[in-house]
């Protein structure tokens, strides 16, 4: 997947994002979870990273309860 950023501020690197359910009602749960992504310009790097996305998606279990 990808989804485009327009904006300068957005530099080359590896960011953390943070997913949160919104409840219907205070008594039901959320699901909270935590992802790694990717921004990438044309600019040349001096360092180059290699994230493992097929792995990360193995174990997303997003939103299920672990048994």
């Amino acid at each position: 997947m990808s989804v485009q950023v327009n904006s300068p501020d957005w530099l080359s690197g590896v960011y953390p994002g943070k997913l949160s359910t919104k409840p219907a009602n205070e008594e039901d749960p959320y699901w909270q979870s935590y992802v790694i992504f990717l921004v990438r310009d044309k600019r040349k790097a001096d360092i180059l990273f290699q994230g493992s996305d097929n792995t990360w998606q193995a174990y997303n279990r997003w939103p299920e309860v672990s048994a």
